[in-house]
This record gives C-alpha cells, structure tokens and sequence, in this order.
C-alpha cells in the first residue's frame, strides 16, 4: 500500500518510509521530522476542531449583541418616545368648550315634518366636534322615530359638510322630563375651520310625523346665531331642501354644542440608560 488516509484530520502519511525505519531499527531523520511535524499539525487541528468553532461562535454572538446594542437600542428608543407622547395626547385630555341654549330656557316648541328641516346656526370656536345636543318637550309621548343631523356652512343646505346620522331616542329616563337627542362623535368629527355653521334636524325618512323641538323665545339668548327652517321634502326626500325663512330674533333653539382641541400632556423625562433597561 503506497498511502493511507490518516486519523480522520486530513492527514497523509509516507507510510513506506516510516516501515522501512522500523525495520532498520531506527528512523530516518527526515523521515522522523515529517512524521512529527503531521502529528502535531494534525494534533493543533483537532484542538481548532469544535471548541474552537464554538469560541469562533460565541465571538460573533458578542459583536451582533454589540451592534443590537449600538444600533437597533436606540431606534427602538426613539420610536418609544414617539408612541409614548402621542399616547399622552389621547381625546381624554380633549378640552372641551361649550355652546347654546341651555334646556332650563325653554319656553316654546316648533315642529320638523313633512321632509322639512329645522335649523340653528352656531359658532365653532374649534374645528373638532365632540357631541351635538338637542331636546323634545316633556311628556309629549315615546316616540320611536329618530332625527336625522346634518351640518352645512352658514346660511346654506348646500354641500352638506357632514351627515351625523340618524339618532332614535323613546323618551326621557327618567320620564317626565325634556328628551335629549344627543350625537356624539369619537373621535371628533372636523369642520373645515373654525367659523359659523348651521346644523339641520330632518325627521327620518322625511316622515309626515309632527316632531316636536323645544325653542327659547322672548330675547336673544345666543346673539351669535339663530334658526332656520326650509321648505318640504316629502317626495325624494331630498338632503337637505332649500332654505324658507329664519326665526325672529329672539328665538333659538335649545341646542349644546361642544366642540374641543387636543392638549398634550407633557411626558415624564427618562434617561438613555432607562430606555436601554426597556429593551434588554
């Protein structure tokens, strides 16, 4: 046999010249030489076997730890901050700013029916709408049918900005008292800007039912606005019919509307080295 695999590292062995040294009682030096340089070559590559590969791994575990560390840490960080402070600006902390006629005023009712539309024009003092509120007279009977709300600039029908959908309310609870229909929006809804505004009150369907509102009359309790009635709808039941006629002046609506704006609450400061302890 010229030549063997050796001991399973790679290594070839001149395996005649080492039996013709045995034989002869002795090794050739060169011969002897080789022989010990290939054991110890193959001797340091079983020590760089899977201990060193392990070593090798644990290296580069330890330097994609330290570019997590130097990196992906701090990006983390940030985006932390920024979710945390939108978080802090959340429509609890809505401040809220409140318009009308108070109910305790009324004294007076009118009807929607027949597809006609009962406004009241108001002034948004914010973009943001919170809720729209207005009342039935006391014991005028359940009623199951709802009111449609619908707001349009001042003094118009047309383009209506936002139709705030049917709202059904039976009666008061407990009876026996003014009915509040209120719309409520969450989140807000958003008028193009700050400014006057007219919000309309359809009966559903444009149904023929008389549906009482409840009016305060005898002075101008809400200077900045008044209210508006438009013509019937009954056929396509159109929204919204065109404008008829206004009130008199010293008659409104009871109405509240509550328009509102964000305030941030300030955040608490933390350190890098708190953020880092988030993310370890």
């Amino acid at each position: 046999m010229s030549s063997c695999c050796g001991d399973g590292v790679g290594t070839v062995l001149p395996m005649t010249n080492i039996h013709a040294g045995l034989e002869g009682g002795k090794l050739s030096e060169a011969t002897s030489l080789g022989a010990r340089t290939a054991l110890l070559l193959g001797a340091a590559r079983l020590r760089r076997g899977p201990l060193h590969e392990a070593h090798a791994k644990g290296q580069r575990s330890s330097i994609v730890a330290s570019l997590f560390r130097a990196i992906v840490v701090p990006v983390m960080a940030l985006v932390f901050l920024a979710w945390h402070g939108a978080g802090q600006t959340a429509w609890a902390q809505c401040v809220q700013d409140t318009v009308g006629v108070p109910v305790r005023l009324a004294n007076g009712q009118d009807f929607a029916f027949f597809g006609s539309a009962e406004g009241q024009s108001f002034w948004a003092n914010d973009s943001l709408i919170h809720s729209i509120t207005i009342w039935r007279p006391a014991n005028y009977g359940a009623i199951a049918l709802g009111l449609n709300l619908f707001i349009t600039k001042a003094y118009k029908t047309q383009p209506i900005l936002l139709d705030c959908g049917v709202v059904r309310v039976l009666d008061s609870d407990p009876p026996g008292l003014p009915v509040p229909m209120t719309w409520t929006f969450d989140p807000p809804v958003s008028l193009p800007a700050t400014g006057l505004y007219v919000f309309w009150l359809q009966v559903e369907g444009c149904n023929a039912l008389d549906y009482p509102i409840l009016y305060h009359t005898g002075n101008d309790e809400y200077a900045i606005g008044s209210c508006l009635y438009t013509i019937r709808s009954v056929i396509d039941c159109v929204h919204m019919p065109n404008i008829k006629g206004a009130c008199p002046f010293d008659v409104d609506m009871c109405f509240q509307v509550v328009t509102c704006h964000d305030s941030s609450t300030p955040t608490k400061r933390r350190s890098w080295g708190a953020l880092k302890m988030l993310y370890r």
